[in-house]
């Protein structure tokens, strides 16, 4: 039986590459602390593309290419600004289509009745503009 530490418990280990990262890694092969500030951050950055890169790769092998997102924003925003401009253009969409589906749902006995009822008003502002021009 072999031991696992706790640090490795919960850990995958990332078998990653890229050309940054091996220069960087030849730079800090007498430990972290050798390194700059800047190169000790454009390290961490240069680990942190290669596991993304990796994991992005991973999720395409499974077939898995978009995330569904079950939130109520129906977005796969994560900042608030972000969720906010979301939601804004959903309901801006929703309310320039609601005219549209309303039209679409009328049958034509209701077109007919709202046309007579336009026509009956027209007729009767005509005739309210004539007794007052007489």
């Amino acid at each position: 039986m072999t031991r696992v530490s706790e640090i490795e418990i919960g850990n995958p280990r990332y078998d990653i590459t890229s050309v940054t990262l091996q220069k960087l890694r030849w730079a800090a092969r007498n430990g972290l602390a050798t390194l700059t500030k800047e190169q000790r951050r454009e390290y961490g950055e240069a680990v942190e593309r290669a596991v993304k890169s990796a994991q992005r790769s991973t999720l395409k092998r499974a077939g898995e290419t978009e995330r569904t997102c079950h939130c109520a924003s129906r977005t796969n925003h994560n900042t608030g600004e972000a969720i906010h401009n979301a939601i804004r253009a959903q309901q801006r969409a929703e309310t320039q289509s609601w005219a549209s589906k309303i039209r679409r749902a009328r049958t034509s006995k209701e077109w007919e009745s709202m046309y007579k009822q336009a026509m009956k008003e027209k007729r009767a502002r005509q005739a309210a503009s004539f007794k007052i021009a007489a």
